[in-house]
């Protein structure tokens, strides 16, 4: 019985007919006798194939309980990737966040850590920072979360992008939001916690799109709330257009 349903399976694999797909690999798997010589590699098999076609139709919750089922860990970690990188693509953020992973939450937030990472440009695209922090807030990781807002910070600036108003309020821009979370979430850890470290990114990889490692600080809640208020006062000065030339720049306007 199994391999009739995987055989159906096949056929509508064909046309991409991903419901039908589902229906008869999880007919396959009911039909498995696991005392057989190939269970297990017919278990895998039609796992993995109920996993595309969960994910094709975008039946995440199925996905997930497919995921979690799987034996053959190479296969679990590269299914697991593939989902999240779907789930992302496709905004399904907040159900991402609630999905349990038991056992897998570990790489979970490795691989949205990488993405990250990876991504220079946090203003358009997958908002990778925004579901990494949300992940690490509904499980307590405030600290985490705090690493996320700041390498968001740091990127929105060489970006150049730090300086757009959200309202009417001049001193509301983005960065002043971002650090405005920042502050508040750690303020979530006791006070000898409430610190991170940071990665500065070197100016010269701003703006070229290249990932570059740069050297790590430790910052604390102290020290963001200096550079919260210190972004407060560069943004009055400008307003009050008080500008700081150098010599070049007097060169450059005349």
């Amino acid at each position: 019985m199994p391999r009739y349903y995987a055989h159906i399976l096949s056929l509508y694999e064909k046309h991409k007919a991903y419901s039908y797909v589902v229906d008869f690999a999880r007919l396959a798997l009911q039909f498995i006798n696991t005392k057989t010589k190939d269970a297990d590699l017919l278990q895998t098999e039609i796992q993995g194939r109920l996993f595309s076609g969960a994910t094709a139709i975008s039946r995440f919750e199925l996905a997930h309980s497919t995921l979690i089922t799987m034996k053959d860990r190479a296969l679990q970690h590269s299914s697991l990737r593939i989902l999240i990188q779907r789930m992302c693509e496709n905004l399904h953020n907040a159900e991402l966040v609630q999905l349990s992973f038991p056992g897998l939450q570990g790489a979970v937030d490795d691989i949205l850590a990488q993405k990250c990472h990876d991504t220079m440009d946090v203003i358009t695209g997958v908002p990778f920072h925004q579901i990494l922090y949300s992940w690490r807030i509904k499980r307590n990781d405030y600290r985490g979360a705090a690493v996320v807002l700041m390498d968001r910070i740091q990127k929105l600036r060489q970006l150049g992008e730090g300086d757009q108003f959200t309202s009417e309020d001049i001193l509301d821009t983005v960065i002043t939001r971002q650090y405005l979370m920042l502050i508040n979430v750690l303020s979530c850890v006791e006070q000898k916690q409430a610190w991170i470290t940071a990665e500065e990114v070197p100016q010269a990889a701003a703006g070229k799109g290249t990932v570059v490692s740069g050297k790590r600080r430790v910052v604390t809640l102290a020290d963001i709330r200096k550079e919260y208020q210190d972004e407060l006062d560069r943004i009055a000065a400008i307003q009050n257009n008080q500008f700081g030339f150098t010599a070049e720049d007097e060169m450059e306007i005349l």
